[in-house]
């Protein structure tokens, strides 16, 4: 079980520097300025910002991250460096191998080699690479405050540059990893520490005469104990750091024995504080218990009474026991619900997900914002609904793991969707007569209203919608409305990942159609679909989705806000799996928590027998029956059982307040069809331990005789 623990430890460690590379390699410079120039002069920037970060002492890299065609493949990062003194890089990134240009105003030539503890493509490039598209943006800059100062004024101060610079000092970098899967890591990880408490405590319960003996002969408590404790620790480690070491040759491809070290150094120390912690407790445990416990009462077999406690920890596990028992049973109904519906979402297959963002600097300054990426994104907005893009947005339809915010005060009851043309072909609504629906030609200027035939809007539907129509118009002339009546009952595709997984159609929804072009771009239409996933660009292949967009994404200049391109379709079966996922996790927690609980009323049914046994014996011997001989162990087991049933009613009854830890929650919640399930599970699984606890005791009857012989 150590071993499991260290080498899942490393993995974690291993994890997080891999989800957070750049944020470890970005710690080693000052100072983070957002950096912006005309596309006309990009060319001759490049040359004369790298000549004043010379006259400054400045050094400075800028990253970019290719767009991935999936959200879990593999990322491409490519760093462009400057390098004012290559000395000090040299010293920051020894796992780095590069060539030094000694004459030029860049020190940094080309990389010969790096070892880096990460599974994204990393390549490291001189800055005169950079291509004008991916100028602009966040640069992290290495100098003294006085230096920066000096720079920033010079740099802003040029004319000729026309540049504007910005210090960003909110900057973060993001982490990919959801709650959901640190939750589940954590579980995890908690799940292994208790089982090895549980075998520690088993463990050391049974050194009670070998620690007697000890201190006989004369062993010093701390010799004793680091003994035992490094014969605990030791051969798990051996085992475990091969493992690891092995694991981590193949993903950072070794290529040097420092860079090796360097780059893997923080999976090491936390393998080596995960032993050290495990080896300081059993070091502690024994010293306490040496000093604790006298050698004769040790040596003629006698051990501490704890009942009470035993009771306590049967209470508590029992609950924690059945809790997680239930929310295992909910977790795979869930996954068997929502595996149902993944036939009506491959329809989605050829739509994918487009997800863009942008520094944090153009979000605290709007005019940046509108002057640089606005129509950058405008502009692949556009390109995209002329190549077949579809527009889906239900603003008010339930979202997975957001309750729904449907209103009656909404227009059309907050049932309804804006769209665009092509989506009108994607859906193909009819009409009321059940044939084909002829939406007529609409100039730039007019909104088309298609409501259920049943579902006429009001005055007040009207109204609204108007006013949102001069919220979101870029032109000053109001818009037309016009309406048109489609057939009711009909259900409509989403296509969007975000929406419940049982819910890829939305059915009796009045369809909005607007023409993208003519709407405000920081309206909360248009550029939020762009990030909010409202928006799904066509593609033949999903898997080689940014290869089929990428020159539509470089001819609008909008590569350096575009994060990663994935299909509809996987986005919503990584959603599926991993509701599987934390399902086993939790049915692989709720094995161990039932084996610790098997062995507690062992050890508690054993100590029970230990403490009483003579007594149980005599009164067996003079004619006493079962229940008249077990009759307060019984009572005490039953409440003690009754009670840890009642906490676990009462946490599920509570869950809609307090989830308890974070566990997972049933889809629908906890309805009374779950709640009764789950609490029949749980009463199975109390009265077989109860009825366990029975059978143990009946059979200490037999060889009574014996035992009185040996003086038990």
């Amino acid at each position: 079980m150590l071993v499991i623990l260290i080498v899942t430890v490393a993995f974690g460690v291993s994890y997080n520097q891999d989800d957070m590379f750049l944020k470890t390699f970005t710690n080693e410079f000052d100072t983070t300025i957002n950096i912006v120039s005309s596309s006309a002069r990009t060319q001759n920037n490049r040359t004369k910002l790298q000549e004043l970060a010379q006259k400054h002492n400045m050094s400075f890299i800028k990253v970019r991250r290719i767009p991935r065609n999936q959200r879990n493949e593999r990322q491409q990062i490519s760093i462009f460096v400057y390098l004012n003194e290559a000395a000090w890089f040299g010293k920051a990134f020894p796992n780095i191998s590069f060539q030094r240009n000694i004459h030029g105003t860049n020190e940094f030539k080309n990389a010969k080699g790096a070892t880096f503890l990460t599974s994204k493509e990393v390549s490291l490039l001189p800055f005169s690479k950079i291509n004008s598209n991916n100028f602009n943006g966040d640069y992290y800059f290495r100098g003294t405050k006085e230096d920066t100062e000096a720079f920033l004024k010079e740099l802003t101060g040029d004319e000729n540059m026309g540049v504007q610079a910005t210090v960003d000092s909110s900057e973060t970098v993001a982490s990919d990893t959801t709650e959901n899967q640190l939750f589940l890591y954590l579980t995890i990880l908690a799940i292994m520490v208790a089982a090895i408490f549980f075998c520690y405590a088993i463990y050391n319960g049974q050194l009670t005469k070998e620690l007697a003996v000890a201190g006989l002969i004369g062993w010093k408590s701390t010799h004793f104990a680091a003994t035992k404790a490094a014969r605990l620790v030791i051969p798990p480690l051996l085992i475990a750091v091969p493992i690891i070491s092995g694991a981590l040759m193949y993903v950072v491809q070794l290529q040097t024995v420092r860079g090796f070290l360097s780059a893997t150094k923080s999976v090491y120390l936390a393998v080596g504080a995960a032993a050290a912690f495990f080896f300081i407790l059993e070091f502690a445990i024994i010293v306490w218990k040496f000093k604790r416990y006298g050698i004769t009462p040790a040596l003629k077999g006698k051990r501490p009474n704890r009942e009470k406690a035993a009771i306590g920890m049967k209470i508590v596990i029992c609950a924690g026991t059945l809790l997680l028992g239930a929310v295992t049973i909910a977790g795979f109904q869930d996954f068997k619900d929502v595996e149902r519906h993944m036939p009506e979402w491959r329809k989605s297959a050829n739509y994918v997900n487009i997800s863009c963002g942008w520094p944090w600097t153009y979000v605290e300054d709007d005019h940046k914002f509108n002057e640089v990426v606005v129509p950058k994104l405008n502009r692949l907005w556009d390109e995209l609904d002329r190549g077949g893009a579809i527009l889906f947005f239900a603003p008010n339809a339930e979202k997975e793991g957001v309750p729904g915010e449907s209103d009656a005060a909404e227009s059309f009851g907050g049932r309804y969707a804006y769209v665009n043309k092509n989506y009108m072909k994607f859906a193909s609504p009819a009409a009321p007569d059940d044939k084909k629906l002829n939406i007529p030609t609409l100039r730039d200027d007019e909104w088309l209203i298609l409501y259920p035939e049943k579902r006429k809007p009001t005055e007040d539907d009207i109204e609204k919608i108007k006013e949102t129509q001069r919220d979101e118009w870029s032109k000053k002339k109001a818009p037309a409305v016009k309406f048109m009546p489609i057939k009711d009952g009909q259900s409509f595709m989403t296509c969007d990942s975000s929406m419940r997984l049982e819910e890829a159609r939305l059915q009796d929804y009045t369809l909005i159609l607007v023409d993208g072009g003519s709407l405000k771009p920081t309206g909360s239409i248009k550029l939020p679909s762009l990030v909010n996933g409202y928006f799904h660009p066509h593609v033949k292949n999903s898997a080689n989705a940014y290869g089929e967009l990428k020159r539509t994404i470089a001819q609008t200049q909008a590569d350096p806000y575009v994060l990663w391109i994935s299909s509809v379709y996987d986005d919503v079966m990584f959603q599926i799996e991993e509701i599987r996922t934390e399902a086993a996790v939790n049915a692989i927690a709720f094995m161990l928590l039932l084996l610790i609980i098997a062995f507690v009323v062992k050890i508690d049914v054993e100590s029970y027998l230990y403490h009483h046994g003579r007594r149980l014996d005599v009164s067996y011997l003079l004619g006493y029956g079962f229940m008249s001989v077990h009759r307060k162990r019984l009572l005490t087991s039953g409440i003690a059982y009754g009670i840890g049933f009642g906490m676990f009613i009462g946490m599920l009854k509570a869950y809609p307040v307090v989830n308890f830890l974070s566990l997972y929650t049933p889809r629908a919640g906890w309805t009374m069809g779950k709640t009764e399930i789950a609490a029949m599970a749980g009463l199975a699984v109390v009265s077989i331990c109860f009825i366990g606890e029975i059978i143990k005791l009946g059979r200490s009857k037999n060889n009574i005789g014996e035992r009185l012989k040996e003086g038990c």
